[in-house]
């Protein structure tokens, strides 16, 4: 009797491991359909968009295992494309891929950096930056609505996707200014991440 009641589990540990791995090789086929469809088809859409912000399906790998998130690139590229519609200008949507693809990675070393030298972006600097583009455009409501009209985004995106990287600048562009070594670091480290990032292009 014991005999049957073992062979009887070892059935069904044998058909549970079976639909486990079969679960798996399916949902592994769906994120690859997934990431195939938004890398090669440029899928858009809604179910998409939200699987690839969940995942860090990557745009760019650099060799000390920092990436440029797909969804990252997605999302400032097609704020670029409404920029570039709304200034009706000619564009060349290849360069404009690589433009904002290159934007991200030299984010991604302005942040390096940024931890390196010990530099942050306090909530100070931040509304002291919003409160100067509001006296540029006149009011509040103004920059708010150039916002949503040039990149499509709200005020607390620009303010991650912009404000924040800019303020990051000249704030390292002071630290490193005022000391020699500081720059000679700052200079390394950046050309370090270039070549990570070449380096991945050619592999």
């Amino acid at each position: 009797m014991q005999q049957k009641i073992k062979r009887a589990v070892k059935r069904i540990n044998r058909r549970v491991v079976l639909m486990i791995v079969c679960v798996l090789v399916m949902l592994i086929c769906f994120l690859a359909i997934v990431g195939l469809g938004s890398y090669r088809l440029h899928w858009d859409n809604r179910f998409v968009n939200a699987i690839m912000r969940t995942l860090p399906y990557p745009a760019a790998i650099l060799s000390n295992g920092s990436i440029v998130k797909y969804s990252d690139w997605q999302l400032e590229l097609k704020a670029v494309r409404q920029l570039n519609q709304k200034k009706a200008a000619a564009v060349d949507e290849l360069q404009i891929e690589n433009d904002v693809l290159e934007k991200l990675i030299y984010d991604q070393i302005l942040k390096q950096l940024a931890r390196k030298f010990k530099i942050s972006v306090t909530d100070e600097d931040m509304t002291k930056r919003v409160a100067a583009l509001v006296s540029q455009v006149g009011s509040q409501e103004e920059l708010l609505k150039n916002i949503k009209d040039y990149f499509g985004w709200d005020l607390a995106l620009f303010e991650k996707r912009i404000l924040t990287a800019d303020i990051l600048r000249e704030k390292l562009q002071e630290k490193v200014s005022t000391d020699p070594k500081n720059l000679k670091e700052a200079e390394q480290k950046a050309q370090d991440v270039l070549a990570q990032v070449k380096a991945g292009k050619k592999s």
